[in-house]
């Protein structure tokens, strides 16, 4: 039997590499996006109106292309290039490495003049375009001149007001109305926005503008509808009143033209259908009743019923993403597809975690077969589940309280398919130590036992993950031996755990493996670990056969290995850009967008990334901790209060996260006592860390 005995302290809750990570990438993913939503592209004669993230083999060619110009929600849009360089129709060949293509476009906007009366006179603008589609952002000055007769009343439509002329900012579509009246005849005129819609002055109905001539100081009543019907699936929803008054009210004729408009929403249909009609349901974000406000965005997403799956959206746009944005420039038709889903596998990787009386923040991950829904469940109210139900594999955050018992406490983590995850936690006032530190094991594996050291009269529990680490005595009163087996290796390096009460030891065992990397041979200290990160995110070397292990890690490497730990390769993310250094042309743009949606970084300053900057150990500290936990910059977590490091005091900014980086046993330091805050990591030490972290 093996006895290892040098002390080590650290808490790690169990996070493995998600699964997709560990299987050859045959495909990269490519994303192809539009500069503004809902324009028309085509991939390989495919037509679509929403961004694609798209499975392409390296080395086979597409066809991209795009319409131009292009007509939506009143402004027209003309290409100016792919984010590659290439014209409108271009081949390229799928790359190596995720990428993404961006259609750009510059964008005009219509400029809709009339007069009401049509004969009363004209308006003129001061710049005339074609089609009278102008650039974003022009000011265009317009002028009413009233006919022979009539004199200028006001402005109706998208400007109010009696200003003449009246200066326009193209900043949207536009359609404006000049109302006019016969001289000497003071009139009320009552019309709306947009012009045409149904009005009433006191019992006379028409359609605006509708012209009274009453006297001064008399009283009417004027009013609309609240809904009005138009063709093909649209509305108008009344919204105000240019006076402010409700949908009737009374007002008093004056000695003067007078001019109220009744503003309208303009809402189109959304109809919303699943096929087969019990295979799943569709929420959308606003406006259940399937009427939404014209140019507005909603998110649909469709829940499958037990027995389903999700397939994809068809009808009027078709893609796999779920929830899906719909750019409401028209009518819609939309179809949710479900299909029987085959008998779903759900378990979780490892079987438990052994905690603190403390507390702590961890993940628990689910392995399940793809488009598999499930949901997971806790009775024990001291342990609170967050992101408990997906589909496919991923995974959950637990965050569990300070046990306060003077008895040790167990919480059974609980899946539909029966699987359970079972979470320890030793009682209040005991504590447990680990007379061990970061074992290495040979290929054929053994018996090995470890001491540990615990409070007078407090039961302790191990845990053990993955499967090839096996405890042979778990459980003790006080002290006592932990002891476990590790079964032969025939394969590459991997890593694993032992914990008791929050104190875990790292397994790392040996196995037989090539040399990836000229620059990583096997004698290098860190060749099993940059083993295992080459195994299990794609593209880890510097170039096709070098490690770079002495480099400086970068702020986009960086993100790159968290997110594809975490993910792999197929995430969501944000499309505009959080960092003006950061353009979605990018080669990491979709790397560093996630890690900013999940709140692992808020930048280096209030804009920008610095995507080229080394990171510091500080920042990798804070970096690991957050997504390990699964928790945004800025939220608290239990961590030692005691300094482990003299150069790291408790004012330091990124102490809390540095405390739980060696409790973890992610690292021991730079050297015995310090930690080395502002130094750069390397690419070797952040390999370490990595598998370190996300390993069982």
């Amino acid at each position: 039997m093996h006895r290892f005995t040098k002390a080590l302290r650290f808490v790690i809750p169990w996070i493995a590499f998600h699964a997709a990570s560990a299987l050859a990438q045959t495909t990269v993913p490519v994303s192809i996006i539009t500069q503004y939503n809902g324009l028309y592209f085509y991939v390989d004669s495919n037509s679509y109106n929403v961004s694609q993230q798209l499975q392409w083999t390296p080395g086979t060619p597409h066809t991209l292309s795009v319409l131009s110009p292009q007509y939506s929600c009143g402004g027209k849009y003309t290409f100016t290039g792919w984010s590659n360089g290439g014209p409108k129709t271009q081949t390229v060949t799928a790359p190596a490495s995720p990428a993404t293509y961006l259609a750009n476009y510059s964008v005009e906007y219509g400029l809709t003049l009339g007069s009401s009366p049509p004969s009363a006179g004209i308006v003129t603008p001061s710049l005339v375009r074609p089609e009278n589609y102008y650039p974003a952002g022009t000011l265009v000055q317009v002028t009413a001149t009233p006919a022979a007769g009539y004199e200028f009343a006001g402005w109706s439509g998208a400007y109010s007001g009696i200003d003449n002329p009246l200066t326009v900012r193209m900043d949207g579509f536009r359609s404006i109305t000049a109302v006019f009246h016969k001289i000497g005849s003071p009139t009320v005129t009552v019309t709306t926005n947009p012009p045409g819609l149904t009005v009433f002055g006191d019992q006379v109905q028409g359609p605006g503008p509708q012209g009274f001539e009453w006297a001064a100081g008399s009283t009417h009543t004027i009013s609309t509808l609240a809904v009005i019907p138009a063709a093909d699936s649209s509305r108008y929803v009344f919204s105000s009143w240019s006076d402010g008054g409700p949908l009737s009210h009374a007002i008093t004729a004056g000695g003067e033209p007078g001019l109220y408009t009744a503003n309208f929403l303009a809402q189109v249909k959304l109809s919303v259908s699943s096929s087969p009609p019990g295979g799943g349901t569709v929420t959308l974000s606003q406006s259940p009743d399937g009427w939404v406000d014209q140019a507005s965005t909603v998110a649909l997403t469709a829940a499958p019923s037990p027995g389903y799956r999700f397939t994809g959206w068809s009808g009027d746009s078709s893609t796999l993403d779920n929830p899906f944005q719909l750019l409401m420039d028209t009518a819609h038709v939309i179809t949710a597809n479900f299909a029987p889903a085959a008998a779903c596998s759900l378990t979780f990787r490892g079987p438990g975690a052994s905690l603190s009386s403390s507390g702590d923040i961890g993940r628990i991950e689910v392995i399940a077969d793809a488009q598999c829904p499930w949901t997971a469940s806790s009775g024990a109210g001291w342990l609170k589940l967050t992101a408990a139900s997906g589909t496919g594999s991923g995974s959950m955050q637990y965050t569990a309280e300070a046990n306060l018992s003077s008895q040790p406490r167990t919480a059974q983590v609980q899946l539909s398919s029966g699987a359970a995850y079972s979470i320890v936690q030793a009682a209040y006032g005991c504590a447990f130590q680990l007379n061990a530190g970061p074992l290495a094991v040979a290929p054929d594996g053994g018996a090995f036992a470890a001491i540990v050291n615990g409070t007078p009269d407090c039961e302790w529990s191990a845990s053990a993950a993955p499967d090839w680490i096996t405890l042979t005595s778990g459980a003790g009163h006080s002290g006592g031996e932990l002891r476990f087996t590790i079964a032969p290796n025939a394969g590459g390096p991997r890593i694993g755990s032992v914990s008791v009460a929050g104190q875990t030891v790292k397994v790392l065992q040996k196995g037989t493996a090539p040399v990836s990397f000229s620059d990583v041979p096997s004698s290098h200290p860190f060749f099993d670990y940059i083993q295992l990160l080459n195994r299990q995110l794609p593209n880890a070397g510097c170039a096709p056969a070098s490690f770079c292990p002495d480099a400086p890690a970068t702020r986009s490497q960086m993100a790159v290995w968290i997110i594809q730990s975490l993910f792999g390769d197929s995430f969501t993310f944000s499309t505009t850009p959080y960092f003006a250094d950061v353009p979605p042309v990018r080669p990491h743009f979709r790397y560093i967008q996630k890690l900013r949606d999940l709140g692992i970084t808020s930048g280096c300053t209030l804009s920008t990334y610095c995507p080229n900057d080394a990171v510091t150990r500080g920042q990798m500290a804070a970096f690991l901790m957050r997504a390990r936990m699964g928790i945004p910059s800025g939220r608290s977590f239990p961590y030692p209060a005691a300094a482990y490091f003299s150069d790291v005091p408790a004012a330091d900014l990124f102490f809390p996260y540095i405390q739980k980086l060696r409790e973890a046993g992610i690292t021991n330091g730079c050297s015995a006592g310090t930690y080395c805050a502002a130094d750069p990591t390397t690419r070797g030490q952040m390999a370490v860390f990595l598998i370190r972290a996300f390993a069982p």
